[in-house]
């Protein structure tokens, strides 16, 4: 793996139905982090969809990427104690997110 950490998130989407095949695009922005932790990478770009409806389903059919920016700078603030407290989150089970119920006691997690 290349990045140690990542984060995408999918913005303003627009989409248009026409019987069973769709056209959308969702704007979608990206945090990469380097392994060693010093550099974080954000870019921004679209993704450009057709869908079909198969059976019932909507599906992807084909997906083009745009890449409109991307820039790169010093991710060391993560580890300057600025965040102290915060939940490191995890790639696996371990992950808050896995815990059913959710509640307010505090459980053993690494943080930084």
């Amino acid at each position: 793996m290349v990045f140690e950490d990542h984060l995408h998130n999918i913005t303003t989407h627009t989409c248009e139905i026409n019987g069973d095949e769709a056209h959308a695009e969702s704007y979608v922005i990206g945090a990469m982090r380097a392994k060693g932790g010093k550099i974080v990478s954000l870019m921004g770009g679209r993704y450009l969809d057709r869908l079909e409806r198969r059976d019932g389903v909507w599906k992807i059919a084909l997906r083009r990427c745009t890449l409109e920016w991307m820039m790169s700078g010093d991710s060391s603030v993560i580890a300057s104690g600025a965040v102290k407290g915060f939940i490191k989150g995890k790639w696996d089970r371990t992950d808050p997110s896995y815990a059913r119920p959710l509640t307010i006691e505090d459980v053993p997690a690494e943080r930084w």
